[in-house]
Parts: C-alpha cells; structure tokens; sequence
C-alpha cells in the first residue's frame, strides 16, 4: 500500500531559508468604468492585504508543511518589514538573522486586483545600494551559530542579497556539515550556485543558465542540463515548465513528472512553493519520486488560489486524490 504524505514524515525537519524578502501587496478592487483621463479601468479599493513574498513566501510554504523554519537575509527599518516580520512571527518563523538597514528599503510589489485577475504590479525596491556589508554582516551571524538544519534554501529573486560569495560561503557551510541545499536560481551564473544539491530554474532561467536561446527538444534539454551538472557540481536540476510539468535531471539521465493542476487562477508563487516542497522533502531523506510528486501536488494547490499561496499537506493529499 502506498504511503500518505502524512506517514512519510518521521520528525519535525529544521530548515534554514536564505535569499530575497519581498513583502507582497494585493489592492482588491471593483471596477465600473473607464477613466476619462486615459483608456485604464477605474479601481475602487475594496481591502489591501499583505502576505509574504519571494524568500519568505518559501519560508512561509515550509511552515505550512510543518517545518521549523529559521530565515536570513536582509531588510528595511519601515512599515513594511513590520508588516513583513508580523506575518513571520504568526507562521513561528524565527527572524533572528534578518539584518535590519535603516537605510535599505523593504522590497513590496503591490498587484491590482479586480474580479480574481491582475491588472497591473507596481515594484517599489531600490537595487543600487552597496550591500557588502551587510551580507557579510548576516553571513558572520550564520557562522556564530550551530549550524543544526536539515536543509537550506538559497531564494535568489535578483534583488542584490544573493551575491556569489554569498551562496559560496552558504553552500560550504552546508556541505561541511552534509547539509542538503536548493536553490531556486536567477542570472547567467552557474558558478553561484556550484555545489548545490539540486536548482530548481524554470525554462526562461534555464536558458540563461545554459546559454540556450531556443530548446528544441528534451534530448537537448537533458544534454545542457547534464553539461550544468557537471560543471557545476550540482547534484539535481528541477526543470519546472508550466503546463508541460517538471523535468528531474541528473547524471544518471531525467525523468517527467506531468503536471497535476485541475484548474489555474493565477500561478503568482507557484515556484516558491515547489522549491519548499523539494527542500521539505530532501531534509527529511525522501526519495526522488516522493518529492517530486509532493512538489508538483502543492504546485497544483497553490495555482489553484488566486494571490500568493501556500499549500497544507492536507489540500495537497486531497489534490492527489483526484489522480
């Protein structure tokens, strides 16, 4: 018989989230006219809500499987790492290694919603700051600690935190202690991410990776994925394609996994959600089947809500039910 999801988890794992914190920011409107200013909808605010974005929306899908959760890396002095650490600490994400800059601001992206779909984003966030220091600041707080977790996370959204050095140094330490980790990758840069446990690129971050402009096929696919591997020290590329579900890519050759959405309302942090899944999985020692099936369950719960989403292990087992 197989096994639930419930009854592969034998312990409460520890996981360490490192990366780029983005407080996301949903305006719910109506709408009932055009401006007389332009041809755009008017939007009536109806409510503003917050939640987690970016690393912390991978964060905030750990705690929902029922991982313990520690974070790091970089935020503002504002409104909106209050609002950000007020939702950390209701999921019981320990912020202790977030390295607070007064003068850093706190990275929201505000969506306008009207009638379950995105009209617009608006980003507010400053990348032209030197953060040296501060990484290397939160890098010195890692290191002063017992490195006790059964996984890390490396969340690379682009925003300045995730330098080389620093992924560098987190992998190092990861490995020093036979620490699994995962990254969910951005850039050209395959060198930042060298001895990852497995990378978790979509197809756009893939190409970049890889050099490819156009894939014609999985046979290529594999060969550039294989290429990244070896060059890279990496032991697993995760190759997520939308529609067309996941690719698991090692030495030994790939598998697919089709994807199992019923039905897609926005796919707004589906990403985040399936690098979580990956990481709960591989800090509890699952094998490959289990966590890719378990990544691509709570990818199509969460694309199945409208906004940023996490997904329990409850809804991702009744999602599997329907398979």
């Amino acid at each position: 018989m197989t096994m639930s999801i419930k009854q592969k988890i034998k312990k409460t794992p520890k996981l360490l989230v490192l990366g780029d914190f983005i407080l996301d920011q949903y305006y719910w409107t109506s709408v009932s006219r055009i401006s007389p200013e332009a041809p755009v909808p008017v939007c009536h605010i109806q409510e503003t809500t917050h939640c987690l974005g970016g690393a912390g929306n991978v964060a905030n899908n750990l705690s929902a499987f029922g991982a313990k959760v520690s974070v790091a890396g970089i935020v503002g002095i504002d409104s909106n790492a209050d609002k950000m650490k007020s939702h950390f600490n209701a999921a019981g994400i320990n912020t202790n290694f977030l390295i607070e800059v007064n003068e850093y601001p706190t990275i929201c992206k505000s969506r306008v919603m009207a009638k379950g779909q995105q009209l617009c984003r608006l980003d507010d966030e400053n990348l032209e700051l030197n953060m040296d220091q501060h990484i290397q600041n939160c890098m010195d707080q890692l290191r002063s600690k017992d490195f006790e977790y059964d996984g890390v996370v490396i969340s690379d959204y682009n925003k300045g935190v995730v330098s080389e050095s620093l992924a560098n140094q987190i992998i190092q330490i990861a490995r020093k202690h036979s620490v699994p980790v995962v990254v969910d990758p951005k850039g050209e840069k395959g060198s930042k991410y060298t001895g990852a446990t497995y990378i978790t690129p979509n197809t756009n971050e893939f190409n970049m990776l890889t050099g490819l402009i156009h894939i014609s096929s999985d046979h290529e696919v594999v060969l550039h994925g294989q290429e990244l591997i070896k060059k890279h020290n990496i032991e697993y590329v995760i190759l997520t394609r939308s529609e067309k579900g996941m690719m698991l890519i090692s030495n030994e050759g790939h598998h697919h996994y089709p994807t199992k959405a019923i039905e897609v309302s926005d796919v707004t942090g589906a990403g985040d959600t399936i690098v979580a899944a990956v990481a709960f999985g591989m800090a509890l020692g699952w094998d490959q089947d289990s966590i890719m099936n378990m990544a691509n369950g709570a990818a199509g719960v969460v694309v199945s809500k409208v906004g940023t989403a996490t997904a329990s292990i409850e809804e991702i087992e009744a999602h599997e039910s329907n398979f």
